[in-house]
């Protein structure tokens, strides 16, 4: 599976349509921005949000009983930039003291930060697509809010954890940082999140409007479980216009966006045209195995029309709850839907938009959904002009602190890049285009970001180890490409 989509995605990406030019937005030479602070494992509590939770304080006992139930399923958390990642929660009846009934869940980040989350807050019905923070745009269609399908039914609150019956069901959402404060060029390994089940006497009545401190203050707690989850910090690209998906199982879920005249494959960014050559825009990662994230971001001035942000269900069986976080500029939403188990389409995206570009009301496609829309009118002014090739002509080298080595060609209609690897050097992608792509940007010089060569090659075992850091090209003779190999006699 892994294997023939990111092959599939090298092979194909070679010849993409060029563009048309553009006219107005900020200033691709403007000055940056002050550096946002790193996200470490260290200052995580403060990169990330917890909604609806209480920083708190909580003595937690060691050797506490390891349980699995406490999620739905889930054994990882990933967070990343403008990310929302939900966890379901719950306390299987067979693991609650005798005399207790669940308070709320301790998250416990790597450094020790606690939050509290009270039963019943933030608990979601699992309705197939709604908003969980500002209210949803306009559509271009003229709907007045995103639409939700009629052959997809809300689902109770009630949690069911490993399969058995289970109390104390709320929801947790854990979203990333803010772009503008926290920066993250390389993902974070090795951490740990621990949820803790707070228990009290089954005596205690309105726990769900009760603050922590008058919790604690009426019985004390009682701590006896744990349940820890890997937490995976993931870097990905970051833009003033930029698009995410996470979810939750070890399934191979999609993100797309279906762009203006969207018949065309060159029209749709996913997986395996991830640089559309008429917007612009980039999907940096494709992750096929568990819980994302995977991630679009648009840094110039796309064509006119509307873009519609999609995800499918690609392959899997069990029932798949997924978050979209859409940021445009400072105005963020999150999207939550839930793909019924056995929905799964293989990248079938047919039956979501009528001819005129509009969505389909009540669409049956039940592994596929559109979440939301937003017209170039609505994003230009966040993005930078774009940059005619013609500016940055010749062959430019990879500094040594980049992830990958090599060279990028830059021609009138092209961009070529070539891969050093064991004395050699090899052609490695091709993109049909006039103008600089998202992944290059003009900042006191040519930049590239690692991620825009180390994530389309096809083995994932090769691709680890590369970074969103930008580096900054060094124009070389043409000839150091003489010794290259090019495409065809890669392929052969």
């Amino acid at each position: 599976m892994t294997y023939q989509k990111h092959l599939l995605a090298v092979a194909i990406a070679a010849s993409l349509a060029a563009c048309g030019g553009s006219s107005g937005g900020s200033s691709s030479d403007a000055t940056p921005p002050p550096a946002a602070t790193q996200v470490t494992a260290d200052n995580l509590a403060q990169a990330l949000s917890i909604q609806g939770a209480e920083p708190v304080t909580v003595d937690i006992p060691e050797n506490l009983s390891s349980s699995s139930g406490l999620t739905s399923g889930t054994d990882s958390v990933v967070v990343s930039a403008n990310s929302a990642f939900t966890l379901n929660l719950a306390v299987p009846v067979s693991e609650v003291p005798d005399g207790k009934q669940v308070a709320g869940y301790v998250v416990e980040l790597p450094g020790g930060s606690q939050q509290f989350v009270r039963v019943d807050s933030n608990t979601t019905s699992g309705a197939s697509v709604q908003s969980v923070t500002v209210p949803v745009k306009q559509l271009a269609d003229g709907d007045a809010k995103v639409k939700t399908k009629t052959v997809k039914t809300p689902r109770p609150a009630r949690v069911q954890a490993a399969g058995d019956d289970a109390v104390g069901a709320t929801s947790v959402t854990i979203t990333g940082w803010n772009p503008a404060n926290f920066n993250l060029d390389a993902s974070l390994e090795g951490l740990v999140l621990r949820i803790i089940p707070l228990f009290v006497n089954e005596n205690i009545t309105d726990i769900a409007t009760r603050t922590f401190a008058e919790l604690q203050a009426a019985d004390g707690f009682a701590i006896s479980l744990v349940q820890e989850l890997a937490l995976a910090v993931e870097a990905v690209a970051t833009s003033p216009v930029q698009i995410s998906l996470t979810w939750d199982t070890q399934t191979d879920v999609d993100l797309y966006v279906l762009e203006p005249d969207s018949d065309s494959d060159q029209n749709v960014i996913y997986y395996l045209n991830p640089i559309s050559a008429t917007s612009l825009g980039w999907l940096d990662t494709d992750n096929t195995t568990a819980y994302g994230p995977e991630n679009i971001t648009y840094g110039y001035e796309v064509p006119p029309g509307t873009y519609h942000v999609g995800v499918n269900y690609y392959s899997g069986a069990p029932e798949t709850k997924y978050s979209i976080t859409v940021a445009i500029g400072s105005d963020v939403q999150t999207f939550t839907g839930t793909f019924e188990a056995g929905s799964r389409n293989y990248g079938d995206m047919s039956g979501l938009l009528n001819p005129d570009g509009s969505i389909v009301a009540n669409e049956t496609n039940t592994g596929s959904d559109i979440v939301f829309s937003f017209t170039a009118d609505q994003v230009n002014s966040l993005l930078a002009a774009k940059v005619p090739n013609s500016q940055y002509l010749g062959v430019y080298q990879l500094p040594e602190d980049s992830s990958v080595q090599g060279y990028i060609k830059i021609e009138n209609d092209r961009i070529t890049a070539y891969e050093l690897r064991d004395s050699s050097c090899y052609y490695f992608y091709g993109l049909t285009t006039n103008y600089l792509p998202t992944g290059f940007r003009v900042n006191s010089g040519l930049q590239v970001s690692d991620a825009f060569r180390g994530g389309f090659i096809a083995y994932e075992e090769e691709s680890a180890g590369y970074t969103y850091a930008y580096r900054t090209l060094t124009k070389v003779a043409d000839s150091v490409l003489s010794d290259c190999l090019g495409y065809e006699e890669v392929l052969r």
